[in-house]
């Protein structure tokens, strides 16, 4: 398992090295348009909730994404993240990131951060259901999720790429009965 988790990890680093000699450049990073959406779902402590989260790219005509990371934050004092699925079988969803040419990658830790990659080497529309997470409620409160240091890219027809990222954001989130809810929009880094 290790060493298909290195060769994974190796392939990934080859592709995302400049192949063509216009790329190679230093490309210049353009806050982008992506919008990224979920509800807010209240619980007991002990529950296990499920959060779909929604992203929506809006790249210029053209170009489809290719690239993303980042991070999402939450509360690890209030829950524990147990799964991250790209199928959604009760809502019927399927990932936009689960195409054939597709890599979503995660990696759960235990402080309260998910770190996310993603690539596909013709690019996909990004455009609805992007992955769930489970949680379970561990005490009363209430948490956001904020998606830190997004970085994605779009790609064209004539594989030339430019790169965006979004400001720090807060999106939907889970609470307890008789907490607030979730505040959401824009936050600090």
């Amino acid at each position: 398992m290790k060493r298909l988790i290195a060769v994974i990890v190796a392939l990934l680093m080859i592709c995302a090295l400049p192949i063509f000699p216009d790329t190679t450049a230093a490309a210049e990073t353009k806050l982008g348009e992506l919008l990224i959406t979920s509800e807010k779902v209240t619980g007991a402590v002990g529950d296990v909730v499920k959060v779909n989260f929604f992203l929506y790219a809006n790249l210029p005509d053209g170009r489809k994404m290719d690239t993303l990371t980042g991070s999402m934050q939450y509360d690890p004092d209030v829950l524990t993240l147990g799964a991250v699925n790209q199928v959604d079988e009760e809502n019927n969803l399927t990932s936009l990131m689960r195409g054939k040419a597709s890599s979503f990658l995660y990696n759960i830790k235990g402080n309260g951060d998910l770190l996310l990659g993603f690539m596909d080497a013709y690019g996909v529309e990004a455009n609805g259901f992007w992955f769930q997470a489970e949680f379970r409620i561990e005490a009363e409160g209430s948490t956001d999720f904020v998606f830190n240091g997004i970085t994605y890219t779009g790609i064209d027809s004539s594989l030339k790429t430019e790169t965006y990222y979004i400001e720090p954001v807060s999106v939907g989130g889970i609470y307890t009965e008789g907490q607030d809810e979730p505040e959401n929009g824009p936050v600090e880094e």
